[in-house]
């Protein structure tokens, strides 16, 4: 399926699928990719840093340390898990899909279970239980936001445009039977 949008004389689309960067493809997906990964990371040292400082002010230096090393872990597995999911950007959309949902399973059920057994044994409460808790789940919440505020001003085409297949039936989808 195509769709022209501005005036069919112009000698560049408006909305390109592939823009050109030094005579290079880049691919939109890979883009915003990028920004994702920038963005959450950016969100999440934000309030990572407000996480720090107020658990300081109303908890202690203990929660303080304890604060910071749980917003580093967070920033460690997302950052892993996001790069994971930028190698596949240009794999099959097949691929990318289950690449993406199992690098989130995985980051969030990790995270998860590693908190859930850091609670069930008390023996390990060097940190401040409080502050880990509160400093995963502000992470967490802040990079996934980051990754859904850039995923949203994201220009990623859904459609092919003209000329990113060729026309010998090589593109995904001719010749599949069902």
């Amino acid at each position: 399926m195509t769709i022209v949008t501005g005036s069919e004389s112009s000698s560049q689309p408006a909305d390109d699928a592939m823009s050109t960067r030094a005579g290079k493809r880049v691919n939109p997906l890979v883009v915003a990719m990028r920004q994702m990964l920038v963005q959450g990371f950016v969100w999440c040292h934000v309030v990572a840093l407000i996480c720090v400082g107020l658990l300081l002010a109303v908890r202690g230096p203990l929660a303080a340390i304890s604060a910071a090393l749980t917003a580093a872990v967070v920033v460690l597995f997302y950052t892993i898990g996001t790069v994971v999911v930028l190698s596949n950007a240009r794999t099959d959309p097949r691929w990318l899909l289950i690449v993406a949902l199992g690098s989130y399973v995985a980051r969030v059920g990790t995270l998860g279970g590693l908190l859930a057994v850091y609670l069930a044994t008390p023996t390990w409460h060097v940190l401040d239980t409080p502050a880990v808790v509160i400093t995963v789940v502000a992470c967490t919440l802040a990079w996934v936001g980051g990754e859904l505020f850039a995923f949203k001003r994201a220009r990623i085409t859904y459609y092919d445009q003209p000329g990113d297949f060729p026309d010998d039936g090589s593109a995904p989808g001719h010749g599949e039977t069902a």
